[in-house]
């Protein structure tokens, strides 16, 4: 039988409204002016790299191969 979920203590924990939670992944990494290539960019993994890279300040290329 399951446990009923409100007698999980994090339960009562919220955040404030507003925060924003899961969107900068490299917000510990200043990469301003760092210039980076990735492969494999087009989907997946490689697009999620790419990604945060550009979002902490990286200048990129990304390559993918089209068959």
């Amino acid at each position: 039988m399951n446990p009923d979920p409100r007698e999980n203590p994090a339960h009562e924990l919220t955040l404030p409204r507003g925060t924003n939670v899961g969107r900068k992944r490299f917000s510990d990494f200043e990469l301003a002016g760092k210039i980076f290539v990735v492969t494999g960019g087009a989907q997946g993994l490689g697009l999620t790299l790419a990604e945060s890279l550009v979002e902490a300040g990286g200048k990129g290329m990304s390559t993918t191969q089209l068959t």
